[in-house]
This record gives structure tokens, sequence and C-alpha cells, in this order.
């Protein structure tokens, strides 16, 4: 019996599906986990926190209502581990068959990323500014500062700077200047060194031979194994995985939730399941998964936009306990924040255009 199973590679359809789900559990995890009302139980998504299972569990009802918000609160930023993996695959299909020179590759990255990235920041000034987010004006140039460099996901106070899902920006650029390196092992069929680099960067964190806090899990240092993963599966010339990986991936998921051990393996395991569910989905051809695709094409701009605009909506959210008007207005919120991501998106192309002269 063989031991894997072959797919037929991901094409852009199916690559925006699986970007539309990601920003979804995305969108309404980040509007659903500042709700003080599901906060409370905690998540393990930086840090390992052998409570907050006991406290979801304890929250949960048998109202179905309950156990979908929840399940999007608790589980939903796993989204963030699907664009990591879907990213390394990307990249993967673009590049294995093209000569990857360091730089222009990494300046394709940032022609691509940052203008938007950029406007996201400037508009966020300008609203610190108008409400007086920041009494200390030093505090927001701070802020700014460490979120244009890039570099605010090593500085575990500068994490959250501006606004919290934000440090992914950091991250992914991170990654991008290791792709590089990455592409050259597969292609070199240097297998031995491409998993073992994996492996040495997975286990150091965990055994305290370096010093890490919250920020090393929005750091390359453990990103880069569900990167290279990604991108492993990207290289293949069909899209090969284990028989029944759902099965384990789904208990490192669940059970990792409790224990520290199998914790570490979540995020792969999140990634992976989010991927065979996107396999199955396009099998399907159901007709929402046009929609889906469409929060695809809209979930870098949505990821951008979408913390600028929340706080008003957790306002009115917070004001009326109710589990289902919550529900109401979070719906609201997640069709909101894509119209203005399809708004930020043409203002974006045209910023590029007039920078770029294209």
């Amino acid at each position: 019996m063989e031991f894997l199973r072959t797919y037929k590679h991901l094409n852009i359809e199916d690559t925006n599906i699986l970007k539309g789900l990601s920003i979804l559990l995305i969108g309404f995890h980040n509007y659903l986990n500042n709700i003080n009302q599901f906060n409370s139980f905690g998540i393990s998504e930086f840090y390992f926190n052998d409570r907050s299972l006991n406290n979801w569990l304890n929250f949960l009802t048998w109202n179905p209502i309950d156990w979908i918000v929840c399940v999007l609160s608790f589980l939903g930023h796993y989204g963030v581990s699907a664009f990591v993996l879907i990213s390394g695959y990307g990249l993967s299909m673009g590049f294995k068959n093209r000569v990857v020179s360091y730089f222009p590759f990494f300046f394709s990255r940032i022609k691509k990323i940052y203008p938007a990235f950029f406007l996201g920041v400037v508009i966020a000034v300008i609203i610190a500014i108008i409400t007086h987010r920041y009494p200390d004006n030093s505090e927001l140039w701070r802020s700014v500062f460490w979120r244009l460099s890039l570099l605010s996901v090593f500085k575990a106070d500068m994490m959250y700077a501006l606004y919290g899902p934000w440090w992914f920006f950091g991250l992914i650029f991170s990654l991008y200047a290791l792709f590089p390196l990455l592409i050259f092992l597969l292609k070199k069929n240097y297998l031995l060194a491409y998993w073992g680099l994996m492996l040495v960067l997975f286990i150091l964190p965990h055994i305290h031979l370096i010093h890490t806090n919250e920020a090393y899990y929005a750091s390359a240092l453990y990103q880069l194994p569900i990167f290279g993963v990604g991108a492993y599966l990207g290289f293949q010339s069909e899209l090969k995985m284990p028989k029944y990986i759902a099965i384990p991936a789904l208990f490192f998921l669940l059970y990792g939730q409790g224990n520290f051990v199998i914790w570490k393996f979540t995020h792969l395991s999140g990634a992976l399941l989010i991927l065979l569910l996107v396999i199955i989905l396009r099998r399907m051809q159901w007709k929402i998964n046009n929609i889906i695709a469409v929060c695809g094409v809209l979930s870098f701009h949505f990821f951008v936009i979408h913390p600028i605009i929340r706080a008003p909506f957790l306002d009115v959210a917070e004001n009326i306990n109710s589990i289902y008007f919550t529900v109401l207005i979070g719906v609201i919120y997640v069709v909101t924040a894509f119209g203005a991501a399809w708004l930020f998106k043409i203002i974006d192309e045209k910023f590029k255009r007039l920078i770029f002269k294209q």
C-alpha cells in the first residue's frame, strides 16, 4: 500500500479559496477576540496557555451559535499559518523553473506588498493624530518607525504597535529573505540540509539555548518550518502528502490546545487542515466557492485595512451583551471590511503605478 497520496496542484482559483477561507478566519477571530465576552478564556496563539482550553470548554454551551463563535474566536488565528504555508507553496511553484536572484526577488516582493502597507501606516497615523490615540507623540513615531522598518517582530513591546495584526508583515518579509536559500536547497536536492534546517530552527527555542519571548512565535524562527513545508509541497512535480494526514493533523490541533509538547505542532497542523479542506472544496464545485475566492482576491488588502475600521463595530457590540447581536455586528463588520478592501485595492494599484511608473 502506497504511503503517499497524489493530488492536483492548486491553481489560482484554489489558492484564492484558501486565502479566502484563511482571511475569513482571521477577520472573525480578530473581531471576536477583542470582545470582552470571548477574550476572557484566552487563546494559545503566541504562547502556550494551559488554562485557556479549560476556560474555553467551560464557556461552550449546546447553542450552535455559541460553538461557531467560540471556535472562530479560539482557533481562527490558524488562518495566519495557512497564509504562511500557501506563501511558501506559491513562491516555490512560481520559481522552481526560474533563476532566483536574491535582490531582484526581494525587491519584487517589496513592490508587491510594501506600498499598501505604507498606505495603511499613513492612514493609521492620521487616525491616531485626529483621535489623540497616542497622548505622547514620541510613542506614535516610535511605533511608526518599528512598523515601517519591518523589525517590530523582533521587539516584543512593539509587536502590536499601531494595529496588532500588522506583526505579520515583519514575519512575511523575514520569510521572503530566506526563500532564496530554501529554493536553492530544493533545486540542488539537498533535502537532508533542507529538513535539518527546519528541525534545528524548530527545536532551538524549546531547549533554552536562546532566550525567547512571545514575539518569537511571530518570527521566522518559528514559522519557517511551516513556510518550508509549503515550499516543499509546491516544488514537487505533483502535490503529494501522506494518506490520512488529516487524522494526526486534527489530533495535534485539538489535543495540542492542552498539551505544551503537542501544541508546538498546532500551527502546522492547522495550516495543513485548511489546505486539505480546499482540496475537498474544489471537488464540490459549490457556488459559495466563488464568493470565498473573491474574499481571497481581496485578502491582502482586507488584512491591511480591517484592524483600522474595527473599533466602532467593537464599541457597538460591547454595548449590547447578546451573542446574536455580536454575530450580526461581526458579519456587518467583515462585509464592510471587504468593501473597504476593494476600495483600498484600487488606491494601492494607482499608488504603485505612480511610484513605480508602471
